[in-house]
């Protein structure tokens, strides 16, 4: 019997069929130097980006130690401004008021006139500024300054238009069967209760013959002592001028200096003042007489009536809704022109 050749026991049968393959071990490689300049460059980005929003933040956002200044609250206003024509030339009177810790004085001044070096210093609020500015029509400005120790720390103006006012219309021309009579008259106005704010009437004057036309002059003083006894208003005076007849009459009113809105606030003096269709036109005291915006709520309107005729009509109206409500008296002084009787 054959012997055959023994296989060694530690090799596999098959082992002469497959080879062995040894595992081999790479080594990592290296980061490129283009990957340490792209991270050097993204902090950078975030740092800027950092900056930047830091740096936007809103200001009061940030802490600070400083306290804003105080500002010194100042006030400036020409609350009422005319021009009037007096004589042969024309007037402008202002009505300034201020106000204001640590002011002084304040100014009036019209560019053109008296020099701002000589106009008077006021120290008293609310006063009134007149000046004559000449004979020539139209538009000027009237300044207001007012002065602390720094110096100026306000400066407005408000402009008025200059236009001569029409005379008083003459007198119809009296002929041999025309006369004329002159004639002082006079009657009081006044609030019908005291609880009530309003009142009217009519005063009659008889003439001898039919009244064609009526030039007239007066007077108004008020009377505090009717209703209040507080002495609020009470003397209170002015003058007026004007023509009637049976298709047209003005008045042009003038209150004298007085204490218009009340004690507190000083006395003023206001312009004249020219009313179409009336008169009679006066405006008695009030709280807002002083303010850039007042319009007039308080005082006495009227006509007169009954031209064509041998008696003219005085008719009043009366309005006072303060506590004051004085009495108004009027004194007429009238030259009229009459028809033949």
């Amino acid at each position: 019997m054959k012997r055959g050749k023994t296989i060694p026991t530690h090799q596999h049968p098959s082992s002469s069929l497959h080879p062995v393959h040894t595992p081999v071990h790479h080594t990592p490689e290296q980061h490129p130097h283009r990957v340490k300049h792209l991270l050097y460059f993204i902090t950078f980005l975030l740092i800027l980006l950092v900056l930047v929003v830091f740096f936007k933040l809103p200001l009061s956002l940030m802490p600070s130690d400083d306290t804003p200044p105080l500002t010194t609250p100042y006030s400036l206003e020409i609350p009422s401004l005319s021009c009037t024509w007096e004589k042969n030339s024309f007037t402008i009177c202002s009505t300034i008021t201020w106000s204001g810790t640590g002011a002084l004085f304040a100014k009036g001044y019209i560019p053109g006139g008296e020099s701002l070096e000589t106009s008077p210093t006021q120290t008293t609020s609310p006063f009134t500024y007149c000046q004559s500015v000449g004979a020539e029509e139209g538009y000027r400005v009237v300044r207001a300054m007012l002065y602390s120790s720094n110096g100026l720390v306000r400066d407005i103006g408000q402009g008025v238009s200059c236009t001569a006012t029409p005379p008083l219309l003459p007198l119809i021309s009296p002929t041999p069967s025309n006369t004329i009579q002159t004639l002082t008259t006079g009657f009081r106005t006044y609030a019908r209760e005291r609880s009530s704010p309003t009142g009217s009437g009519v005063f009659i004057k008889t003439f001898p013959s039919s009244v064609q036309s009526c030039t007239f002059k007066g007077s108004w003083i008020t009377d505090n002592d009717l209703y209040s006894h507080n002495g609020f208003c009470h003397n209170a005076q002015g003058t007026f001028e004007g023509y009637a007849d049976a298709s047209t009459q003005y008045v042009i009113n003038d209150p004298d200096l007085f204490f218009w809105a009340d004690l507190s606030h000083g006395q003023l003096n206001p312009s004249p003042q020219r009313y179409e269709d009336y008169s009679m036109w006066m405006e008695l005291c009030d709280d807002q007489y002083y303010r850039s915006n007042h319009v007039p709520r308080y005082g006495v309107q009227g006509r007169i009536e009954g031209f064509g005729t041998k008696t003219l009509s005085f008719i009043w109206d009366y309005r006072d809704q303060s506590n004051a409500r004085p009495a108004v008296d009027f004194s007429f002084d009238l030259t009229c022109v009459l028809s033949p009787a």
